[in-house]
């Protein structure tokens, strides 16, 4: 039933849900090749044809009869009857999406290379399988205990969730194709003492970065505590001096990276908090909690020294204090139930710098929590659906996106699936433009050039485009997308924000600087997203260019976040680093170069190794990545008997389908366009990547492998290279560590050659 003055949803009623729903696949049609008798003419206009020479209908016309031969040699009936398979592809494909094009219609900005694709499964694709060891999902034993840190294991600066690593490792490191070591070096390495259960807890301990929301056990509040409600409210308050100083910090560091207010809106709403104190006033609650939001992210975003400098105190203890104050001001201004998107701007401000590296399940339930909140306050609609004035639109627009962000990032950590899904919403990005322009008299336009905003529009795109990768996944092991669709979109999405941002972003500009490792992590990150999987299926017959493009992406988001937290200019953003980066894809390339180390980009590689996991230089590589491996066993299985945690049945052995590979044949050289290498075959292993900290692979202790026989892979990388041309400017070039004092490649050869 319509009630007045509320629209009718997508799909509940209307004139444009008259469609039949579409299905989720279509069964391939299965043509007989049949010869064809009918001559061409009648053929076409689908008449009876009599067969002769020429034809009734023909010689009455006056046509050129004419027949095809029905001598035709095998190669070419087989490429007359995949002409008539990609022909009844396309036109099946053309009727879904005019059907689709009547229920959805497209949003005014859409993604680049968000649109919707139903495209099955390329030929041969249908035997590219994911490793069934990597799963989003998690169940504990009804004992587990609570008290643990639900933060997995720190291994260098990398934390890792893969509390099903210790099967798959230890195969790994007892196959003797991938031990090169000799017999005296294999009786001189000593084995790694297991962790003591003294040292669980410490191996379970967050680091310096970790800020648990409201960690008051014993507090009556339902989500906040620990404070008196009759505190006076001045108890709370820090000097006028210390505020402007922490207001200025917000701007520089705080609010280009993430934005979320309109700053001369937020000005006078300061200025309006301060006026009220001078007159004795205390301010509206939820202009309280969007102040103590904005200190206590300042506070998180000083280091170390300007706080102890400042304030005499541990950085520690003041972010305490200013995370306090602000859950204070949130539990008074109601924010659980408030429809005042000042009091929502606090509490996504208080998230913004909780969420950024180490990730606990309270910050997931918040996280869903301030999403609830939003959408029952309308913000997943366009402002432009009620009417609202520019600034508010572009603020909700803020406030929404920057929760898109939070609902990834803490659904990369702690799982299993985002909360909310593209077509749940119509909210558009926010406007390319400074802050000033919005208080004009013209109606506000995107410009082409950097702005207040760019930073956190090239964000805000990379998080959309990884949402419909988290959606294209599943699909992906439901043969309802080929991968090439998969990847060509990532491509496409790649191709046009370097075109559209690549002008824009200027070295000699630290911020702008910032913005474009920030978007090459980004975006390479995806291709691994989708291929980390395939890569550790074991599956024989890999394609080499699957492998190097997996590869080249990992080491690519890897150099970038180096820079991002080594580059003497980007300091003042350092502190939302883990933001982008959380290290999972290093312990990818771990397991590969483990495998081939011989690669071309193997002293790169090392170079990003010892600075995820702190190895020497000078240690021989293949102790480093044995060391490192049997440390991770070691620890996972701890934590996995810690935290009482249940094994699929898939890798208990029940279900597992373990495949048999064989050895990589040597002198086969290095492919330009792939890579195959005269190393040990890579048997199969699965790093926990993010998103999803999906659990590595186990081994099957229910009994043998099962030998299994895979058509090698196939994709049609002719036809991906011609709708993705490779640039020859692009700016996704390897960046060079030395310049921060870490080993070059000549360095790394001298080390190893003595």
């Amino acid at each position: 039933m319509e009630v007045p003055g509320f629209p009718i949803p997508p799909g509940q009623g209307g004139d444009n849900d008259n469609h039949r729903p579409l299905p989720s696949r279509e069964e391939r049609i299965r043509r007989r090749n049949r010869t064809i008798t009918s001559c061409l003419e009648c053929r076409k206009r689908k008449l009876r044809c009599n067969k002769q020479h020429p034809c009734t209908h023909c010689l009455h016309h006056g046509r050129n009869c004419l027949y095809i031969s029905a001598a035709l040699d095998p190669r070419t009936q087989s490429r007359l009857a995949e002409i008539k398979e990609e022909w009844g592809s396309i036109e099946r494909r053309l009727e879904r999406d005019i059907a689709r094009a009547g229920q959805n219609p497209q949003r005014d900005d859409p993604l680049p290379g968000s649109a919707k694709r139903d495209v099955l499964p390329e030929a041969g694709e249908e035997e590219l399988e994911e490793t069934p060891m990597a799963v989003l999902d998690a169940a504990y034993e009804d004992d587990a205990d609570d008290e643990f840190f639900d933060l997995g294991i720190q291994m260098g600066r990398m934390r890792c969730w893969n509390c099903h690593a210790t099967h798959s490792l230890n195969k790994t490191l007892n196959d003797s194709r991938n031990d090169r070591r000799s017999q005296a070096e294999k009786s001189a390495t000593p084995e790694l003492a297991p962790p003591s259960a003294a040292s669980i807890y410490e191996l379970l301990m967050p680091g310096s970065t970790y800020i648990a929301p409201g960690d008051n056990r014993n507090a009556p509040n339902y989500f906040f505590g620990g404070f008196d409600p009759n505190t006076p409210f001045m108890a709370y308050m820090t000097p006028r001096p210390t505020a402007d100083r922490l207001k200025r910090q917000y701007f520089d560091c705080v609010h280009p990276l993430a934005m979320l207010v309109h700053r001369p809106t937020f000005e006078n709403q300061y200025e309006r908090f301060w006026n009220s104190i001078a007159f004795g006033a205390e301010p509206p609650y939820s202009l309280q909690a969007l102040y103590f939001a904005m200190m206590f992210s300042s506070a998180v975003s000083l280091n170390d020294e300007v706080i102890f400098r400042e304030y005499g105190r541990t950085k520690q203890s003041v972010v305490n204090d200013f995370r306090m104050n602000t859950e204070a001001a949130l539990s008074k201004a109601g924010f659980i139930r408030t429809t005042k998107l000042e009091t929502l701007q606090a509490f996504v401000m208080y998230l913004i710098p909780l969420c950024r590296d180490e990730i606990s399940r309270a910050h997931s339930a918040l996280t869903a929590t301030a999403i609830r909140i939003a959408e029952c306050m309308g913000l997943h609609r366009d402002g432009k659906f009620f009417g609202l004035t520019p600034v508010d639109i572009h603020v909700r627009r803020l406030v929404w996106y920057q929760l898109c962000f939070l609902d990834l990032r803490t659904c990369e950590s702690q799982g299993p699936r985002p909360i909310i899904r593209k077509e749940d919403f119509d909210t558009k990005f926010p406007l390319n433009l400074d802050d000033a322009d919005f208080t004009r008299g013209d109606p506000p336009l995107s410009v082409e050039r950097w702005t207040d905003t760019t930073f956190s529009l090239i964000r805000f795109e990379c998080n959309e485009m990884v949402r419909i990768i988290w959606v294209d996944r599943p699909r992906l092991e439901k043969k309802e997308v080929s991968l090439t669709a998969v990847l060509t979109t990532i491509e496409t999405f790649k191709y046009r924000m370097e075109k559209k941002y690549s002008n824009i972003l200027r070295n000699d500009i630290p911020i702008q600087k910032a913005a474009k490792h920030v978007m090459i992590v980004l975006i390479c990150r995806m291709y691994v997203m989708v291929l980390h999987r395939y890569l550790n299926s074991g599956q024989r017959g890999l394609q080499d260019r699957i492998r190097q493009m997996t590869i080249t992406n990992a080491l690519c988001q890897i150099e970038n976040a180096i820079a991002l937290e080594n580059d003497p200019d980007l300091s003042p953003w350092v502190w939302y680093a883990g933001a982008w980066q959380q290290w999972q894809t290093a312990l990818l390339m771990l397991t590969d170069i483990w495998g081939h180390p011989n690669r071309p980009e193997a002293d790169r590689i090392w170079a990003c190794l010892d600075y995820v996991f702190g190895g020497d230089p000078h240690t021989p590589r293949d102790e480093k990545a044995r060391r490192i491996m049997m440390e991770l066993r070691d620890k996972a299985g701890k934590l996995r008997s810690a935290r009482k945690l249940k094994l699929p049945v898939v890798m208990t052995g029940q279900r597992a389908r373990l495949r048999m590979t064989t050895p990589v044949s040597p002198g086969s050289g290095v492919d330009p366009k792939g890579s195959t290498y005269n190393s040990p075959q890579l048997t199969p292993k699965d790093p926990s990547m993010s998103p999803g900290n999906s659990p590595g692979p186990a081994g099957s202790p229910g009994g043998p492998p099962v030998k299994e026989e895979l058509m090698p892979i196939e994709i049609d990388w002719e036809e991906f290279d011609k709708i993705c041309p490779e640039s020859s400017t692009s700016i996704f070039e390897p960046v060079d560590l030395s310049i921060w004092g870490m080993p070059s490649q000549q360095q790394q050869a001298q080390d190893r050659n003595g």
